[in-house]
């Protein structure tokens, strides 16, 4: 069982801290475009150059 189907079974107020403050891209996104009034092509290259950072650095055994 996996985490979707766990939220799934389990009503929302009911789920622990990580399950229900799951954001995705979107969420991130308008997230940055609100608190820094970035235009959102902007917050999605934000975006993308930390996924790509966390990611090489990961590759590379660097703690994260």
């Amino acid at each position: 069982m996996g985490a979707t189907d766990v939220a799934r079974a389990i009503p929302p107020w009911q789920l622990p801290g990580y399950l229900r403050n799951k954001m995705n891209r979107s969420d991130l996104i308008d997230t940055l475009h609100a608190k820094n009034g970035l235009v959102k092509m902007q917050c999605d290259a934000v975006l993308n150059t930390l996924i790509d950072t966390i990611q090489n650095a990961v590759k590379n055994g660097d703690t994260v």
